[in-house]
């Protein structure tokens, strides 16, 4: 790897074995760095294995008036799921959670994740209700996001 510039210094890539960055003069210990020195001189965020991150998820194309239900691949394993939320994007670009009450108080949709090593999730829309209308059928847009919480 080339030497860079870092704060005006010359950074020298060590040896693999070693895990140093030296700064500077690459003799001169005082002016060596470890790796996690460096994250942390740069506070760099540390990710342990229960840190959540979020990731989202395009639905893509889903006429919800002809067709009561899709499924998506969420490219995350299920046991490390830890939660997730589904907007719903109309044909007029409104923005709606799935599990819009309807005028009844009964949510218009829902979600499940199928029992399957990667994360496969199946959203649904209740027939009849909100989501089972014009304004939902367009198959031309992305209608949707899919906010998927996990550790890693």
């Amino acid at each position: 790897m080339a030497d860079r510039k870092l704060f005006d210094r010359t950074v020298v890539t060590s040896p693999v074995a070693t895990k140093r960055i030296a700064i500077g003069d690459p003799t001169n210990l005082a002016e060596n760095m470890t790796l996690s020195g460096l994250k942390t001189y740069l506070e760099v965020p540390v990710i342990t294995p229960t840190t959540i991150l979020q990731k989202s998820v395009d639905i893509g194309y889903w006429n919800m008036d002809g067709t009561p239900s899709v499924s998506k691949s969420l490219g995350v394993s299920r046991d490390k799921v830890r939660g997730v939320d589904v907007i719903i994007r109309s044909d007029s670009n409104e923005m709606f959670p799935l599990v819009y009450p309807h005028s009844n108080e009964e949510f218009s949709g829902w979600w499940k994740l199928c029992t399957c090593s990667t994360a496969c999730i199946v959203l649904s829309r209740k027939a009849d209700y909100f989501f089972d209308q014009s304004g939902f059928n367009s198959t031309s847009i992305n209608r949707g996001y899919i906010l998927v919480s996990y550790v890693c």
